[in-house]
């Protein structure tokens, strides 16, 4: 906020302000997390770098520019990547157990190699070395994308060349080499612009010195391992052992992964060993045709081993459901002649103990001096006994309740 005197005040709300003659200008935040960094361009010149976590106002007044940067993450001691700046300290160690001083080690001054495993955050007076190398697809080169970070274990590298052979065919061969950074990083490294594309160009001289020894006649009688022994032996490649000591590389190894002819030494290879190949195809025709029988009789064996089993187990399971129901029902009719004594015992003991109701309520009767034949011979008395009986009434004779007729 400026003020009519021109002076400026920042103010970060949340915050209720009340303006006179006031210019507003509502600046825009930046926040920085943990795996990145501020790059803060000052008025007076001065740049500066600050680690996250942290937020910050792009002032105008103070500042020219605020963005946000990513930090390089370095995952292992296998990567590292090299800073133009000064840094005493740093040493670098490669998969071999090699420690090297990074500043002993290199004639280039303020160069350093900063080694992971870190999160590394540039000082304003640090760049970080970008490489551009290319990028080989079959037998051609393409300009490579932009890095910075490097890494000490072995790196694969699939190359296409073409073989001329001493009587003037050729043939085309594909290579899997593995190649490594040396321990004479950074200062043949860096001195070179285009390792890679001097990489390729090696192995076509040295590809081309190895066919040079080749003829026709020994591509048609060798064996594909013979084939793969001359053009997977690195002593064989000394224009490349030589480049790649000259660049700061190593190769790992080299091997062959695929050849091919060209159209004319296929067609002449290919007449003549056409009747060889027929004959062959005929035999393994007549292999696979006995192995098909073999197969078809086997299965029809096993086919009927499996339905006679089935049968067995049918039969079985039949015999065994026959004894199962046998004896549910032998269960069953216990459970119903169990029952029916249960009931029929059920049954005696009710009457039983209606008769003792009846007996002990007459006994009660006959204690109240009640004439028994004047009673029983009554209609109402007889109406007032079956009344009880019927009724559920017991409870009064047995508290000794007093009846009147």
């Amino acid at each position: 906020m400026w003020n009519s005197k021109g002076e400026h005040t920042e103010i970060i709300g949340p915050k209720r302000l009340q303006l006179f003659f006031a210019t507003i200008k509502f600046l825009t935040r930046h926040k920085a997390e943990s795996h990145q960094y501020l790059v803060i361009k000052h008025r007076d010149g001065k740049v500066e770098h600050i680690r996250g976590p942290i937020t910050m106002f792009e002032n105008p007044a103070l500042h020219d520019d605020i963005s946000v940067n990513d930090s390089i993450f370095l995952e292992s001691s296998s990567e590292f990547i090299v800073v133009h700046g000064h840094r005493s300290d740093v040493k670098l160690e490669f998969d071999d157990g090699t420690m090297v001083d990074s500043e002993a080690s290199t004639e280039i001054p303020n160069l350093c190699i900063v080694q992971g495993p870190t999160n590394f955050i540039p000082s304003p007076d640090e760049q970080i070395h970008t490489f551009s190398w290319s990028n080989i697809v079959g037998e051609e080169q393409h300009i490579g994308t932009q890095f910075q970070l490097l890494r000490s274990f072995p790196t694969p590298l699939e190359i296409a060349i073409s073989v001329m052979l001493s009587n003037r065919h050729s043939i085309q061969i594909r290579l899997h080499v593995e190649y490594k950074i040396s321990s004479s990083f950074p200062d043949m490294l860096l001195r070179q612009k285009d390792p890679i594309a001097q990489l390729h160009n090696a192995i076509i001289i040295d590809g081309q010195s190895i066919g040079n020894g080749m003829t026709v006649d020994a591509v048609r009688e060798w064996q594909q391992g013979k084939l793969s022994e001359a053009f997977s032996n690195l002593e064989s490649y000394s224009t490349l052992k030589k480049t790649s000591n000259y660049c700061g590389l190593e190769i790992v190894s080299m091997r062959l992964i695929g050849q091919s002819l060209s159209d004319e030494l296929r067609n002449s290879l290919t007449s003549e060993s056409l009747l060889a190949e027929t004959l062959q195809s005929e035999m393994k025709q007549m292999k696979q045709r006995r192995e098909l029988k073999l197969l078809q009789q086997e299965a029809k064996i096993e086919a009927v081993a499996a339905e006679v089993q089935l049968k067995r187990m049918k039969l079985e399971a039949d015999d065994q459901l026959d004894k199962d129901m046998h004896e549910v029902k032998l269960a069953a009719s216990k459970r119903r002649a169990e029952l029916e004594v249960l009931e029929e015992e059920t049954s005696v003991k009710r009457t039983m103990l209606k008769d003792e109701t009846m007996l002990h309520l007459l006994e009660k009767v006959k204690a109240m001096d009640v004439d028994m034949t004047a009673l029983l011979s009554s209609t109402k008395g007889v109406e007032y006994l079956n009344i009880h009986k019927r009724a559920g009434y017991m409870k009064d004779v047995f508290r000794n309740d007093k009846i009147t007729f």
